[in-house]
């Protein structure tokens, strides 16, 4: 994907260079709180993303140890242990059923980047580094037998590896990737075993296209699978979204549909459900995160991928498994490298159609008024917590415990505060919750919104619009071309901050009607609808609104909601507004416009791919004196390539 705008100082954090506050859109702000609420409800019910049941606790706090799910239980292998990345030899296995860890059979070695494959009742550890960080490169093979619980040699690599993928396909055993033995040279060879005949020793298969460790891999439907990666390991490690399948019928390697952003270490994240291959956690540089907290899911059969419900931890070596009905994620490390033991689990059934609520700074709410559920705070990168849980009341909302923490950018860079959240292509909706809880007064914050790249909103100033301790809810629709979005915070005066934030996905259809209007001079309202497409390629929109008055009447669009008195009816889109005309008066009452996207009423109201528009249309009405004019309802149009 193209990555949005960043601000240099969130690429390089060494750097201090000013945040460019190029306005690609300036959005002003509703008349009152009240009327912005009344168009604030969701599109639909949607199940929130804090379903992840909390399960007993590895005993082992370990990354980078791969799990293998053998009898219906997770077996997790070797790792990092702690924040001094000392490797462990520990071998633990989950059993869901009881929800209870038991102790394995120790590994012969402590040893991390590996790889592990199951072929019976035989796990293979192939390769990896040996000891504590920084390890030197193995060619040793280990076999763990499951129901003797023992462990023993197997043939050795041809070569000292580490980071590369194993993976059973039929009676063969493969390995492909790594980094050699000066821990930053990337290895593209493609290694064979026959699992039948282990004596004859490993050979060789056409190799890996792009040579880079820190994969994931797999092998599924007849192929096997190169995932992600990163080239170089210790000096300058740039991750990748390259993916590749490999057809052992003809020897060959073939490119795929890319991940949506460039992921590593996330190869013991990897597993298959429901014809899917999901992979979990990892970090993304040079993008700037360290580590995510994306579970992302790859379908063969239409070579797409999709976002699933994040998991409610930024990790990378975390372990993840599909064990039955249901996804079990455990282990992984922040980026200050301290090892998780948290498992959790999670209903495939509740991997989509989620809406994601944040409570920044919070910990995990249910709203007493709607019943919502808000996560506890996750995927901001940097930060600090702002909270005054000593506000009795904060005005203008029931859920008072939501507004009484806030994520403020960091004291030590206190120019910016960053959310990443993982999205599907379509449209989408952020909506962003606010209130002033540390005495700051107007003008003492003051910061702008940037949304993938734009800013969405200038100078937005709580203490001034709303005073002390009272809720201000900001609405933003657009359209993610799939991956990241990244919503940035960015300091005018102050530390930016938030309370809240909710990320809805939109129905996958371009058009939503809005904020109702009421009856016009014909005793009925006027209504928004269409023709045609939002294509921008196509350019076939024509605007209709029907049931108006035999007079005249114009369209008009802006790029925000709002809902404010205006003549007799309601308008329903923020300023600045942007006239369409001449509009074409239909038989039996009907507006029409046709819209031109290549010829905008003027620079700033340029309509593209991935932008939303709030649309309505205005007409001549006296139905009981001045002002003499009337309003439809409104339409919100997001546009697609």
């Amino acid at each position: 994907m193209m990555l949005p705008h960043l601000p240099d100082r969130f690429l390089a954090l060494s750097e201090s260079s000013a945040v460019n506050r190029t306005i690609a859109l300036r959005v002003a702000a509703p008349a009152s709180l009240l009327s912005f609420l009344v168009i604030a409800a969701p599109c639909a019910a949607q199940r929130t993303a804090c379903v992840w049941e909390t399960l007993t606790p590895s005993p082992q706090p370990r990354y980078e140890g791969p799990p293998v799910v053998i009898d219906g239980q997770m077996y997790m292998f070797g790792g990092f242990r702690n924040t001094a990345i000392q490797a462990t030899t520990s071998v633990n296995a989950y059993d869901p059923v009881a929800d209870s860890w038991s102790a394995k059979a120790p590994m012969p070695v402590a040893v991390t980047h590996i790889g592990a494959a199951l072929d019976d009742r035989t796990v293979w550890v192939v390769g990896g580094f040996n000891g504590d960080d920084p390890g030197t490169a193995t060619d040793r093979v280990w076999l763990y037998d499951v129901d003797l619980d023992q462990w023993g040699a197997g043939p050795s690599l041809p070569k000292l590896v580490a980071g590369g993928v194993a993976a059973r396909f039929g009676r063969n055993l493969h390995y492909y990737g790594g980094v050699e033995a000066d821990r930053n040279t990337m290895s593209s060879d493609h290694l064979v075993l026959d699992l039948d005949n282990p004596g004859g020793g490993w050979s060789t298969l056409a190799p890996l296209p792009q040579p880079r460790c820190h994969l994931a891999g797999t092998a599924f439907g007849g192929k096997l699978y190169a995932i992600g990666g990163q080239f170089n390991h210790d000096v300058n490690p740039v991750d990748q979204t390259l993916v590749q399948s490999y057809d052992p019928l003809t020897d060959a390697w073939t490119t795929v549909q890319p991940l949506p952003d460039p992921v590593s270490h996330h190869e013991t994240g990897i597993f298959v459900l429901d014809g899917k291959i999901v992979v979990t956690g990892g970090k993304s540089f040079p993008i700037g995160f360290p580590t995510i907290s994306d579970m992302t899911a790859y379908d063969p059969a239409t070579n797409t991928w999709e976002a699933l419900p994040a998991i409610p931890r930024r990790l990378f070596g975390v372990g993840a498994a599909a064990i039955d009905d249901y996804v079990y994620v455990t282990a992984g490390a922040t980026s200050s490298l301290s090892a998780s033991t948290q498992t959790l689990r999670r209903h495939k059934t509740d991997l989509y159609g989620e809406a994601l609520r944040i409570n920044s700074a919070g910990d995990v709410f249910t709203s007493p008024s709607s019943g919502l559920e808000w996560c506890d705070d996750f995927n901001y990168f940097a930060g600090e917590e702002l909270s005054n849980v000593s506000i009795p009341d904060i005005t203008g909302t029931d859920d008072d415990e939501l507004y009484r923490t806030a994520r403020t950018a960091p004291n030590g860079d206190p120019n910016l505060l960053v959310y990443r959240f993982t999205t599907n292509p379509g449209p989408y909706r952020l909506r962003m919750h606010f209130a002033e809880i540390d005495g700051a007064v107007p003008g003492a914050r003051v910061f702008d919104i940037r949304i993938e790249g734009s800013i969405r909103e200038s100078d937005l100033d709580v203490a001034q619009l709303v005073g002390q301790g009272a809720a201000l809810v900001r609405q933003y629709d657009y359209y993610s071309n799939g991956g990241a979005t990244l919503v940035c915070f960015e300091r005018v005066n102050g530390r930016p901050m938030v309370n809240a934030i909710e990320l809805i996905q939109l129905p996958d259809a371009s058009f939503e009607n809005y904020c109702s209007s009421g009856p016009n001079s014909t005793g009925s309202a006027a209504v928004m609808s269409h023709t045609g497409s939002s294509s921008i390629a196509a350019n076939d929109l024509e605007l209709v609104a029907a049931v108006v008055p035999a007079d005249f009447g114009i369209f008009f669009y802006g790029a925000d909601a709002t809902s404010v008195p205006f003549g007799h009816g309601v308008r329903c889109v923020e300023l600045p507004l942007f006239r369409l005309f001449p509009a074409v008066l239909a038989n039996q009452g009907e507006l029409r416009f046709q819209l031109d996207v290549t010829n905008p009423p003027q620079q700033a109201a340029i309509i593209s791919a991935g932008s939303t528009w709030n649309f309505q249309a205005w007409f001549r009405d006296n139905p009981a004196g001045p002002p003499g004019f009337d309003t439809s309802d409104g339409l919100r149009i997001t546009f697609v390539p």
